[in-house]
């Protein structure tokens, strides 16, 4: 009896252990999938959708609106790339103390000054020193927002 219990179990449980697959998932919820040669969506607005490599990220990107932020410009000024047939930009914008206890992502979202503006820079005011900062864009076009870009995390000097 022992021996059919653990068959069945085994039976049910095979297609989920052979349908996943090893692998993180990247802030847009998708990785690399070298089997197959794609980048893939598993979760978020992106899920289920894949695209060929090389190039695979950055063709969702391009398609999904997601906004990339140009590195070499953090600071007080928050820079990224245009995203083609976006009609504007969301911006998320939070500072603490790096004194003051972690808090969850959605603590900071709660938290977290948005502002909407046509430009791909912003100006961010008054960085402070000791004071850590994090800021993220979406792109917009018409009533369609796309995915949230990576969060960029700064220190003010």
């Amino acid at each position: 009896m022992t021996r059919i219990l653990v068959t069945l179990a085994l039976v049910f449980l095979m297609p989920s252990i052979s349908g996943s697959h090893p692998g993180g998932l990247d802030t847009y919820g998708c990785h690399n999938n070298n089997k197959l040669n794609v980048y893939e969506c598993h979760k978020g607005a992106l899920e289920g959708k894949s695209w060929p490599n090389p190039g695979g990220k950055e063709a969702m990107l391009k398609e999904s609106l997601a906004p990339v932020i140009k590195r070499e410009t953090i600071g007080a000024l928050a820079t990224w790339a245009p995203v083609p047939e976006a009609t504007g930009y969301r911006l998320s914008f939070y500072a603490r103390d790096s004194r003051d206890p972690e808090l969850t992502q959605a603590e900071i979202d709660h938290r977290s000054y948005v502002i909407e503006t046509s430009h791909t820079t912003v100006f961010l005011g008054c960085i402070i020193p000791g004071i850590d900062y994090w800021f993220r864009v979406q792109a917009l076009k018409d009533n369609n927002v796309g995915p949230w870009s990576e969060t960029v995390h700064f220190r003010g000097e």
